[in-house]
């Protein structure tokens, strides 16, 4: 899905901090009862408190390399699993975290949601069957298309659905006044993960191989000439890259933050309709927006004018199967997964039940969550955790009012700022209700689909400031 930020969730979400080593540069169910009991899996023991002085390298001279000074013994005796792109007590905790999720999917009733949505995904065989059966509907619906404002509503409807968008709407607190939610639109349409892979000669490899995945594509879904609308698709997207703002400029408060009415977007980057691309966006509320990279924003909205419709339908039948490969036959799997190991650094896809497993926490994740929560984090532990971070809470009130730098104004406004800190801890407090969210056991590409429009319906800029997004295999 091309939503653009990664909603965190529940389930799974783990922080530590830890050793890492890189292997690359870059409803309730009746499913919570029948879960395996957390005491059933093997503890896990990550060592005693303290300094592993078996992990130093002490032929290194600290002043010459403090890192592998600290980490080099442990560094020479680990190796990364295939599967992972570091490793460390972070991974570590993560696949314990993983396999007490496969046990809470493995056990759900096949008739719910989770059972459901992790059936359709494990049935291999029918995934096979079906091939890129249930991909051609979308690319016929693509093909269809014989004009500009016919694509911006297409663009506009993959928000939440397979394919890809040049603009990204979403909703966040306004940087002016936080307590108001506002629409953001941003810079989108790249398929690397950064202007820089398609602009400098560090990312040659990643681009070559990014290339070689699109002119596979186009022969998986039949086009006659798959090179040449290669070299066109990522053409392209080299040109929305030049015209993308750089990170640096993307962190700057004071460049992001401008305001404009749809009228006045209209007036000042005219390449397209932005009210049919809002409307197909499925964004109701929008008398003002914030435009994120203003200048690119026009450029781009401009190149979209001066691209031919012929280009513009090639790089969305790209993306739509680039997103829906993950749940298509294993063709299309593995040639995604030779590009995508390019930019992780693994070696080996992860096993089928752990995609599974990440599709159920990224599609279905307040709900794995709340199975979770029961199975392994008791109100006690909730509790305990309320109250660390209350008295951590006071303890910081009583620095603040200490403090030997600070005028009696900016005490009084840094206190007012952490009574108003709120805590969130484990899980919330009124959980999402997928009731009118269809799962179908045997429709795997369905059930993505639509769970991608229930999330965008949730979490788009009709109810709430959060946006997410689906990883795939």
């Amino acid at each position: 899905m091309n939503n653009a930020t990664a909603l965190i969730r529940v389930a799974s979400a783990v922080v530590l901090a830890g050793v890492m080593l890189s292997a690359a540069p870059d409803a309730r169910q009746a499913a919570h009862s029948r879960a395996r009991p957390a005491d059933t899996l093997a503890p896990m023991h990550f060592g005693k408190w303290g300094v592993d002085l078996k992990s130093l390298d002490p032929a290194m001279k600290p002043g010459d390399d403090f890192d592998r000074y600290v980490n080099g013994g442990w560094s020479r005796k680990t190796e990364i699993p295939a599967d992972q792109p570091s490793t460390g007590v972070a991974f570590d905790v993560f696949n314990l975290t993983q396999a007490q999720i496969r046990s809470i999917i493995e056990h759900a009733p096949p008739a719910s949601q989770l059972g459901g949505m992790y059936g359709s995904f494990m049935n291999e065989q029918a995934v096979e069957a079906l091939d890129d059966k249930p991909l051609r509907a979308d690319l016929k619906r693509l093909a269809a298309i014989t004009d500009k404002d016919a694509f911006t509503k297409f663009m506009g409807d993959t928000n939440g659905a397979f394919g890809m968008t040049l603009f990204g709407p979403g909703v966040a607190p306004d940087p002016v006044n936080p307590s108001m939610n506002t629409l953001f639109l941003g810079q989108a349409g790249l398929g690397l993960p950064d202007r820089d892979y398609y602009l400098t000669a560090t990312f040659k490899p990643q681009r070559d191989a990014y290339r070689a995945y699109i002119e596979r594509t186009f022969t998986l879904i039949g086009y006659a000439a798959p090179a040449k609308t290669a070299d066109t698709v990522m053409a392209f997207e080299t040109a929305v890259a030049k015209a993308s703002w750089p990170a640096a400029d993307r962190r700057d408060i004071d460049k992001v933050n401008n305001p404009m009415s749809v009228a006045d977007l209209q007036a000042y980057a005219p390449g397209l309709s932005w009210d049919a691309y809002l409307t197909s966006s499925r964004v109701a509320k929008r008398d003002h927006a914030i435009v994120l990279e203003k200048t690119a924003i026009k450029d781009i909205a401009a190149l979209y004018e001066a691209t031919p419709l012929d280009t513009l339908k090639a790089w969305q039948a790209f993306h739509v199967t680039d997103q829906a490969s993950p749940y298509l036959s294993k063709r299309f799997v593995d040639s995604r997964f030779t590009f995508t190991k390019t930019l992780s650094g693994v070696t080996a896809l992860r096993p089928r039940w752990k995609r599974g497993a990440q599709l159920i926490d990224t599609t279905l994740g307040e709900l794995l969550g709340r199975a979770y929560v029961d199975a392994h984090f008791p109100p006690s532990s909730k509790t305990k955790m309320n109250e660390l971070v209350a008295n951590l809470k006071t303890a910081m009130a009583a620095r603040i009012q200490r403090s030997e730098w600070m005028s009696d104004d900016t005490k009084k406004a840094a206190l007012d700022k952490l009574a108003k800190m709120d805590v969130m801890v484990g899980y919330p407090d009124k959980w999402r209700d997928y009731a009118g969210l269809a799962i179908d056991p045997a429709d795997l590409y369905g059930n993505v689909q639509r769970s991608g429009r229930f999330e965008w319906a949730y979490s788009s800029p009709l109810s709430t400031s959060r946006w997410t997004a689906r990883s795939g295999a």
